[in-house]
């Protein structure tokens, strides 16, 4: 038991020299596979899987060093030299104020988005642009509800309870639309593209969106407050569709090799997967919401 523990420590723990020697050589061999190589074949699976291992490792190291003394005093210098700001010190410890901010910023580029994808999916008959810039309008719909309850700065639950009821009935509406993207990308092939190497800058940041959303979910529940959770829930069905996206650039950019069959046994796949997890959430948020409404009537008479 004692040589399996020291045997996965050694995997798992390697020196930084050894961490940074990996980190090279995934990239090295990563270069080679989608440069020279090809993506299928061997040589192409082993860069996969060490890639793989090379990113596990260094992300264990990153976790494990922010604890250290010397990444702990940068943080409290960063973190004073901000706080010394008012609006910055606000955004650090008023949660309502972090996200109204939050949600005028999406507000924002969500608004923009969908416009821009409206215009280029007329402009080209794009059917796919514009259901997703459909999808898009109903993300910004939902912003604007709980934003106007954020603006009245109040704290009356019952009222907070139905904003978040209705952007459950909203997300329902969401996945009408998100199973026609599916069927769209299966019939039509349509979906997106990324030049050269701008697919792996993508990739991360949606990954990294992706993760973000998530534990943000999760730490909304403590603040108890269904507006909070709303938006946060809001950002999830956001990073879905961006998965979701990424997934066709990536089977168009890799997966030309792999045939139909491939593309759309992993589409339906993920898009199912998807439309699942979007119809567990509004049905949550609508029971939740309805029940404590219930519950709130009769407290009060």
């Amino acid at each position: 038991m004692e040589r399996a523990k020291k045997v996965i420590r050694a995997v798992l723990f390697p020196k930084a020299a050894v961490i940074v020697l990996c980190a090279v050589l995934a990239a090295i061999l990563l270069i080679y596979t989608f440069g020279f190589y090809g993506t299928s074949g061997w040589i192409a699976y082993v860069s996969y899987v060490f890639s793989a291992y090379a990113l596990v490792i260094v992300c264990i190291r990153l976790w494990s060093m922010k604890n250290s003394a010397a990444v702990k005093h940068m943080k409290d210098t960063v973190l004073e030299l901000a706080g010394q700001n008012p609006y910055v010190s606000r955004y650090r410890t008023d949660i309502v104020f972090k996200t109204k901010i939050s949600l005028l910023l999406s507000l924002a580029l969500n608004t923009g988005y969908a416009v821009l994808k409206f215009a280029a999916g007329i402009f080209y008959g794009s059917a796919w642009l514009i259901t997703l810039a459909a999808y898009y309008t109903l993300l910004l719909t939902m912003r604007f509800l709980l934003l106007l309850h954020i603006h009245r700065n109040t704290r009356d639950m019952a009222a907070e309870w139905r904003r978040c009821r209705a952007c459950g009935v909203v997300l329902l509406f969401m996945n009408i639309i998100l199973t026609g993207m599916v069927i769209l990308v299966l019939q039509r092939g349509e979906g997106f593209a990324y030049p050269g190497y701008l697919i792996y800058g993508m990739a991360l940041y949606d990954f990294c969106t992706m993760t973000m959303a998530i534990v943000n979910l999760v730490k909304s529940r403590k603040q108890k407050s269904p507006v909070l959770t709303a938006a946060k829930v809001i950002n999830v069905a956001a990073a879905l569709i961006a998965m979701l996206s990424l997934e066709t650039a990536m089977i168009t950019q890799f997966g030309a090799e792999e045939g139909e069959v491939f593309r759309h046994t992993m589409i339906a796949s993920t898009g199912g997967g998807i439309c699942a997890v979007m119809v567990v959430m509004a049905v949550l948020m609508i029971a939740r919401s309805t029940k404590n409404i219930k519950e709130l009537k009769l407290q009060n008479g």
